[in-house]
């Protein structure tokens, strides 16, 4: 990790664990993942970080400074203070360079002698270290003492929601992280801590209240709690620049590290989703919701966008008597396998159905509230939602016909009650009873997988 001194304008890359984070920052990272009451209660030992430091959160613009053109001009500068104000009211004709001083002064009155900034502390000619920097980026921001979201387009601060910053897919990863984050505005004038602004965040990106740390919780990671399809679903009103980084940049999200490939377009939100499904059992990953642009489709989302209506999903790994008991996935070359158990029909005989021409309603693991006014299950606590007759379950359809594999067809997802059967043949009697049936394992794959 690279810092810039926030007086003297100098970097600072050290690999030493224990100057930057402390030694306990194994502990310190485990108990960012439990809730503060379980931690104390379990007796962890907190120690702060060793090397305090800011981070900035921003939004790409022009005549942004790289790694290499920061060191060619201040070498220009016999002292940091002259580097100062040589750019510190050059707003107009070197935006870049007025940012990153503006953001250094704010850390420094803060306290703060370092400060992480992407545009300067990457050096972006080095493919390792950008790979190194994407994936230890979630990382770096979590342990940062104090995170500054710079708004550039917010004049009034009653239009925070409307900046550009919420829309921009590395800015989530940047809201979420911090323990503590301030928002300000295109002059760099204080418009409020995260928490007493969740109203506005709430309604610029859609992320439910309850997953957003509250006034005065700091060190506060309720997002941990969503669902994969809750996640997805922040990321999908969002945009990057590269096709690549609408999954690079949610990799920290989900807890995985994964290599870089720029040129792979599409298929590097596949390996993200392979690598989420090799980790985690949570079936809301596959409630989405298909368009037209493809003939058929997989189990695995072609788009995060898909995830769009995502946050009216509940994992069914919150409510423990409602399981689906099925085998572990695996991916194959025939494509994903994927066993559901298929409904008797009632008087117990076989499919009639023919073979080489199935449509099955499939039943997931993941939920939705029953009652319409209350449709989006955001609004309940995931904590006290026990009683079964409160939620549906979620269905997808999938479909086999000459020539084609297994495969999703291009119905959205829809649910019925917990009672209906888990895996029913279109066309064939309804079944007697849902436990019983055989287990049907096929391997599904799409169109552009």
């Amino acid at each position: 990790m690279r810092l810039l001194h926030t007086t003297n304008f100098e970097f600072r890359e050290s690999y030493d664990e224990e100057w930057l984070f402390g030694r306990s920052d194994t502990r310190w990272w485990l108990r960012i993942s439990l809730d503060r009451d379980s931690w104390e209660d379990e007796g962890w030992n907190w120690t702060e970080p060793a090397a305090s430091y800011a981070i900035l959160s921003h939004t790409w613009g022009e005549k942004e400074v790289s790694f290499k053109d920061f060191n060619k001009k201040r070498r220009l500068y016999t002292s940091g203070i002259e580097f100062q104000h040589a750019f510190q009211n050059e707003k107009t004709k070197e935006p870049g360079f007025w940012k990153i001083v503006q953001a250094c002064l704010l850390a420094w009155k803060q306290d703060q002698q370092w400060i992480w900034i992407d545009t300067c502390c990457i050096d972006k000619r080095s493919s390792s270290e950008l790979s190194e920097a994407i994936n230890s980026m979630m990382a770096w921001y979590s342990k940062a003492t104090v995170c500054y979201a710079y708004l550039a387009d917010v004049i009034y601060h009653d239009k925070m929601h409307e900046s550009r910053w919420h829309t921009r897919g590395w800015c989530l990863q940047e809201l979420l992280a911090p323990r503590m984050m301030y928002f300000f505005d295109h002059d760099w004038n204080e418009i409020g801590e995260r928490g007493d602004l969740r109203t506005a965040i709430v309604d610029a990106t859609g992320i439910d209240e309850k997953f957003l740390p509250a006034p005065g919780q700091d060190r506060s990671f309720p997002w941990r709690r969503a669902c994969i399809a809750n996640k997805m679903s922040w990321m999908a009103r969002r945009r990057t620049t590269r096709v690549e980084d609408m999954a690079y940049c949610i990799l920290g999200i989900f807890g995985i590290n994964m290599p870089l490939l720029y040129g792979e377009g599409q298929k590097a939100f596949h390996r993200l989703q392979l690598e989420i499904l090799r980790q985690s059992d949570d079936e809301s990953l596959f409630a989405w919701n298909p368009y037209t642009d493809y003939s058929y489709y997989g189990l695995l989302a072609p788009h995060v966008h898909l995830f769009r209506l995502g946050g009216s999903i509940q994992s069914g790994r919150q409510f423990g008597p409602f399981a689906v008991n099925r085998r572990p996935y695996q991916m194959t070359n025939r494509g994903l396998e994927f066993t559901f158990l298929r409904g008797m029909p009632v008087g117990g005989s076989d499919s009639s159905a023919t073979e080489g021409e199935l449509s099955v309603e499939v039943g997931l693991d993941c939920y939705r509230l029953k009652s319409p006014e209350n449709r989006d299950v955001q609004s309940v606590d995931h904590r006290n939602c026990a009683d079964q007759s409160n939620f549906d379950r979620v269905f997808i359809t999938i479909d086999k016909s000459p020539g084609y594999p297994w495969h999703r067809n291009h119905d959205h997802i829809h649910t019925h009650g917990v009672d209906y059967p888990l895996g029913w043949v279109k066309g064939e009697p309804y079944p007697e009873e849902q436990g019983r049936g055989q287990q049907t394992t096929v391997y599904i794959r799409g169109e552009y997988e």
